[in-house]
């Protein structure tokens, strides 16, 4: 479990789709910090849901605009993450009990 203001910051793409939707619920009940990205940050109604997720989280999600067909707004959505999909963030969480491989050590591996 990440704790404190050192927890790694964690970025998932598509934010507002099913998967991300619940890879974000379990990234910040681990304590991570979580940015989301999303296509528009206009609908209020659409982001809400995410915003919501887990009220009781340390820290609230950040959701940026970046669009995945568009090379704009990349590089600073991705500065002092670490890159998370729904396989990868499954194996780095339970890869300490299964493997012997530490979170951080999982996280680095899929780099």
């Amino acid at each position: 479990m990440a704790t404190g203001a050192d927890s790694p910051l964690v970025l998932v793409t598509g934010a507002t789709g099913f998967v991300s939707s619940h890879v974000i619920k379990l990234l910040q009940e681990d304590g991570y910090k979580v940015r989301g990205t999303v296509r528009s940050l206009q609908n209020e109604e659409k982001l809400k849901p995410i915003k919501e997720l887990c009220p009781d989280a340390p820290q609230k999600v950040e959701l940026v605009e970046a669009d995945l067909t568009k090379d704009e707004g990349w590089n600073d959505t991705i500065v002092s993450t670490i890159y998370s999909t729904g396989d990868t963030y499954h194996n780095a969480r339970t890869g300490d009990t299964q493997t012997g491989i530490t979170n951080n050590e999982q996280f680095k591996l899929n780099d």
